[in-house]
């Protein structure tokens, strides 16, 4: 078997067990060192996984730890000469937690200072700073906080205080000379998004062609090739495709592409990274939990969805 859906053990070069991968929640996907990072939460448990793309075959699934959980989606994002995790705790724990990787083995978590959340959350590199954004525990309010590779940011800082709401996660990206923050509205099934120039002050929310883009689950942003892609499952609950959206001057929006015509994809939201100039989507089937992913080297073309093989982890 040797196509691009292979799945490789890395350490004896022997091909193993296709079986799609497995998640109870949404993956997360991002470019580090020249290979693109899946992670997600253990489907039977509520410890954390990863595996690495080289753009050809896929590893075989890892625990990130023995140690650390989590009972929602995960962040990633690369920062500096490392590769970044940010999750909220387990059941009732609110605490949002972080790790890292310089591309051997991940740390244990630790807590980011005065953030807590009830929902999955963000992370983006922007000028010099990692940059994580939440919904707030116990409220639709929306905050951000900052890491500069040693230490976070005292408190976090609202956006748009009293203003920018939602019930759900947030998506953030840099794009151009700005920061990006998008998110299903509190009450309603349109998309919001805003931006920052230093990362602390936000202008007003716009909504994005509200007439022909609405979602019932959080949304993915990625710059891309001179654009900024924002790619989310339609509405109603009932919708199970995927459409995407991009804007070269973050004002004026296309008219949303459904990702792969007449095909059930997913009923939960999706993830989008970037690498080697191909912008990839990551997305949990509609059917099961299994994990697929497909990319595109124009923005418009994309290559046929497929499962991301699984090798057997065992149980914790």
């Amino acid at each position: 078997m040797n196509d691009n859906n292979r799945l490789v053990d890395e350490e004896n070069d022997q091909d193993v067990s296709t079986d799609a991968a497995q998640t109870a929640n949404w993956p997360a996907i991002a470019a580090f060192n020249g290979k693109l990072y899946l992670v997600y939460k253990d489907q039977k448990t509520t410890k954390m996984q990863y595996q690495t793309y080289n753009g050809t075959d896929w590893s075989r699934p890892t625990p990130v730890n023995n140690i650390d959980t989590t009972n929602q989606a995960i962040a990633l994002a690369a920062f500096n000469a490392n590769l970044y995790m940010a999750h909220k705790g387990s059941g009732a724990d609110t605490q949002v937690y972080f790790n890292s990787t310089n591309g051997s083995q991940w740390g244990n978590d630790r807590g980011v200072q005065n953030c807590k959340s009830d929902n999955p959350v963000a992370l983006a590199d922007f000028k010099t700073k990692l940059y994580l954004a939440f919904k707030q525990a116990s409220s639709n309010n929306i905050y951000t906080t900052t890491f500069n590779g040693s230490s976070w940011a005292p408190s976090p800082t609202p956006v748009l205080s009293g203003v920018a709401k939602t019930t759900q996660a947030v998506a953030l990206a840099a794009f151009g000379t700005k920061l990006y923050l998008a998110h299903k509205g509190a009450s309603d099934s349109k998309i919001f998004y805003t931006s920052s120039s230093d990362g602390i002050n936000w202008v007003q929310e716009n909504i994005v062609r509200p007439e022909v883009v609405s979602t019932t689950v959080p949304v993915a942003l990625a710059a891309f090739k001179g654009n900024l892609y924002l790619a989310y499952k339609g509405s109603p609950d009932s919708n199970t495709n995927i459409y995407y959206t991009w804007t070269s001057d973050g004002v004026n929006w296309q008219f949303p592409m459904e990702l792969l015509l007449g095909i059930p994809q997913t009923n939960a939201p999706v993830s989008l990274a970037v690498l080697n100039n191909k912008l990839y989507l990551a997305h949990q089937s509609a059917t099961d939990s299994s994990i697929f992913y497909t990319s595109t080297s124009d923005g418009i073309n994309w290559q046929p969805d497929l499962a991301i093989p699984y090798a057997s982890m065992e149980e914790q």
